[in-house]
This record gives structure tokens, sequence and C-alpha cells, in this order.
């Protein structure tokens, strides 16, 4: 693991939620999407052309390509295998790679080829439980997630893991900072997705 001194003094982070989608049943029992109540919810892509379930109460996603008429026609592979309850899903912001982070604390990671996860080896980093969705830097060089502390467990403390993105989209923990005190609370609305971007400086984090 790298040390500190090999990050830069500061470091902005910033979310990027996507877009969720209803679907239902259209002809043909294919799924389709609707704006109005839906039987069940998906992310896209950032460009929109492209959907993803999480099967938060198993191990893997389904994707699909979504036509012009909102029909979606699954896309090869159309299951992918992810690891236990995964819960959420964020893009590299140079559009090549993804990220699901899983509820036990692995966080999977895969190439695009043409809209299609496919994963990457190894396929996974571990944090802690319950990751938050990945953060990115503007230029993609660095990504970290966000972990809450274990109240009588470990870690007592929130985290925040951050990880280099190597060129080939596989993430290297180098550091991991505490949150004490104030900081708690930035680390809360960072897990919570109340915030749409976060700053560290040293050991520290603000807003």
């Amino acid at each position: 693991m790298e040390t500190p001194s090999t990050l830069p003094g500061r470091l902005r982070f910033y979310s990027t939620p996507l877009p969720t989608i209803q679907l239902k049943n259209g002809p043909g029992n294919k799924p389709r999407r609707v704006y109005g109540k839906g039987y069940w919810d998906c992310e896209t892509d950032p460009s929109g052309h492209y959907a993803y379930a999480l099967e938060s109460l198993h191990a893997y996603l389904h994707q699909w390509r979504i036509d012009r008429d909102g029909t979606l026609h699954p896309l090869s592979p159309h299951q992918v295998d992810a690891h236990s309850h995964p819960d959420s899903l964020r893009f590299h912001p140079s559009g090549r790679f993804a990220y699901v982070s899983c509820s036990h604390g692995a966080i999977c990671q895969y190439q695009i080829r043409a809209g299609a996860l496919v994963p990457l080896k190894p396929t996974e980093v571990y944090a802690n439980v319950s990751p938050s969705p990945l953060w990115f830097d503007r230029a993609g060089n660095y990504a970290c997630a966000v972990t809450a502390g274990v109240e009588g467990g470990y870690p007592a403390t929130d985290r925040v893991h951050i990880y280099r993105v190597h060129k080939t989209g596989y993430l290297e923990l180098i550091h991991k900072i505490e949150v004490w005190g104030a900081s708690g609370k930035i680390s809360s609305a960072a897990f919570e997705e109340k915030i749409a971007s976060f700053t560290i400086s040293g050991e520290a984090l603000g807003r």
C-alpha cells in the first residue's frame, strides 16, 4: 500500500448519480421504459442508452440496451456476476469503466464494451461493510468510497477509502482516513448522497 505522501495535498471528489427509470412488461413480455408507475426500477448509464438492474437480494445484475421506442433488449451477457447484495452502480468519468458497491464490502469493477459490463481481473477490491457508491475526482485518477462506523463493533468510526484508478480501470487502495468529530457529518452526508462533492485535505474532510 502506498503512503499518504503519494497523494496530492488536496483532492476534491464528486458524486455522479445516475438517472433512474421505471420499467414494465410490454408486448411480447419485453421490458419497456415507462414514465408512470412501473413494476421495478433500473438505472441508466450517463448516455441514457443502456439500463441496469442490480439484484440486491442476490449476487448479480442484468443489463439492456434501450431502443428508441423504449423497448429494452438484453445485452450479451444479460446477467453479470457481482458480489453479495450489490446496491449501487457508478461510471468512471471516462465512460470506460463501471463499479458496483456491495453490502459485504466488495467493490466490483468492470470494463464497458458497447454498454455491456465485463468483469475486470481481479474482479473486485474490498472496503469495509456497505461501501457507499464511488466518488471520483474530475480527472478520474482517484476514487473514494465512504463506509459507516459500527456502534460497538469494528470499525468504530466512519472511513474514507481512497483508490488510485489505473489505466486498466483497476482500483488500488492507497489510503484510508478515519473520520472523527465534525468530519463525521460530512461523511454521513456523502454516504447518504445528500451533498454533491467534498474535499479531502490531508486527513480532514471539508465541503
